[in-house]
C-alpha cells in the first residue's frame, strides 16, 4: 500500500487525515524530490490504526503513535497537534488540495523564509532548525544554543532528521549549523572526527576532510539517500587511516566501509541501504583509476546496479576539489565502453588485446 492509499483509507474511513510537520511544509514550498518521509495527524487511535494496516509498529519517537516502515518510505502517526516548540512546523495541511493550517505566528516566518531564534532549544528543535535552513532555504535572526540536557532523540530520530537533511537542497548548511552548535560531535561523532584532519592543499583546497566533505554535497545532481549519504561518509575512513607506502590515508577507502556500515546500523537504517552506501564509500575511488584498469580486474564492481551512483558520488568528490570535469567524463566513456563490448560474445572478459576499450 502506497502513502497515498493510506491517507485514502483514512479519509475513507472518515479519520480526517492531515499532513503536518515537515510533510506539510513539503507540500507548501511545492518539495517534490523526498519519497521517504510522511508525516500524518488523523483522529484513528493506535487500535483503529491496527486494524487498518498489518505492517504497523510502534517506534520509540516523540508524538509518534505509530509508523509504516517499507523499503524506500516511512509513514509516521501522530494524534499529537503539537510536533515542536517551533511554531513553523506546526502547520498542517489538507493531502488532497492546497489548504494549510497554522498559526498567526507562523505565517509570517513560512513566508519570509526567516526564523527568529534566540536564547535556548532543546537538541530535538535544533535539529529541526538545521533540517529547515537546509531544506528550505530558511535563513536565522539571532543567536541561540541547544539545551545539551535536554531529551536526547532516539535512534528512529535521528534516523529520520538525517534522512530530511541528507534529501535537502543544502543539506551543508544544516551540517555546518550542528557542527557550530556542538551537536554533531554528540550525536554522530564519526562525522566530527574529520573535522581534524587536514588535506594536503595541492589536492584538496577546499580544506579539512569536513570542508571538502561539505563542499561535495553541493553537487549531487539528484538528492537519492544513497548517494548523499555515501558522500557524506566517504572519507570517513581518514581520520583512523595511516600512512603507508607513500600514502597518506591507506586503505581509507575500507576503513570507510566499516564506519559507514557501522554508523547507519546504529540509527537503524535498513540493511539493504547500509550495504549499498558501504559499497559506494568502498569503491569511491575505483572510477579515477578505470580507464588504466583491466575490465575483468573490477568486473564485479561494473557489473553492479549501483555503479552509475558510484559515477556520482566520483563526480560529487572530484568536483568538490576543483579539478574540472576531465577525469570524470574519462571514467563515463570507459564505463560506456565496457557495457557496449560486454555484450559481444566473441569477446573475452578483457576483450582481446587488440580491442581499445578504455578512452586514455
Amino acid at each position: 500500500m502506497d502513502r497515498q492509499e493510506i491517507l485514502k483509507l483514512l479519509k475513507k474511513n472518515r479519520y480526517n487525515p492531515r499532513l503536518m510537520g515537515f510533510s506539510a511544509l513539503d507540500r507548501y514550498y511545492r518539495f517534490y524530490d523526498d519519497q521517504y518521509y510522511l508525516l500524518i495527524k488523523s483522529s484513528a487511535d493506535m487500535v483503529a490504526l491496527a486494524q487498518m494496516f498489518d505492517n504497523l509498529i510502534f517506534p520509540s519517537m516523540f508524538a509518534i503513535e505509530a509508523a509504516i516502515v517499507e523499503e524506500d518510505s516511512v509513514v509516521l502517526f501522530s494524534e499529537e497537534g503539537m510536533f515542536s516548540y517551533l511554531p513553523e512546523l506546526n502547520i498542517t495541511a489538507d493531502p488532497f488540495s492546497r489548504r494549510f493550517y497554522m498559526s498567526d505566528s507562523a505565517i509570517k516566518s513560512i513566508r519570509s523564509k526567516k526564523l527568529e531564534c534566540a536564547g535556548e532549544y532543546s537538541i530535538r528543535d535544533v535539529l529541526n532548525i538545521a533540517i529547515m535552513i537546509s531544506r528550505y532555504d530558511f535563513s536565522i535572526e539571532g543567536d541561540f544554543f541547544p539545551d545539551m540536557k535536554s531529551y536526547m532523540p532516539s535512534q528512529d530520530e535521528q534516523r529520520i532528521f538525517l534522512s530530511l537533511l541528507m534529501s535537502s537542497y543544502k543539506p551543508w548548511k544544516g551540517l555546518s549549523l550542528l557542527d557550530k552548535s556542538g551537536l554533531l560531535s554528540v550525536l554522530w561523532p564519526e562525522l566530527a572526527r574529520m573535522k581534524d584532519v587536514e588535506h594536503s592543499k595541492d589536492y584538496h583546497p577546499e580544506g579539512s576532510v569536513w570542508q571538502h566533505t561539505l563542499e561535495a554535497l553541493r553537487y549531487p545532481k539528484k538528492r537519492l539517500l544513497p548517494v548523499t549519504l555515501a558522500v557524506l561518509l566517504h572519507d570517513a575512513g581518514k581520520p583512523l587511516a595511516t600512512e603507508q607506502d607513500g600514502k597518506r590515508f591507506f586503505a581509507h577507502a575500507n576503513i570507510g566501509e566499516s564506519i559507514a556500515r557501522s554508523f547507519l546500523k546504529r540509527l537503524g537504517f535498513s540493511s539493504s541501504l547500509t550495504e549499498d552506501v558501504a559499497f559506494l564509500v568502498r569503491h569511491h575511488m575505483l572510477p579515477h583509476a578505470l580507464p588504466s584498469l583491466r575490465p575483468s580486474s573490477v568486473s564485479n564492481v561494473l557489473d553492479s546496479p549501483l555503479f552509475p551512483m558510484l559515477l556520482e558520488v566520483y563526480r560529487c568528490d572530484l568536483f568538490s576539489t576543483f579539478k574540472g570535469p576531465d577525469s570524470y567524463h574519462r571514467s563515463c566513456k570507459a564505463y560506456k565502453a565496457y557495457l557496449k563490448n560486454r555484450k559481444n560474445p566473441y569477446k573475452n572478459m578483457d576483450f582481446k588485446k587488440d580491442v581499445k576499450l578504455f578512452v586514455e
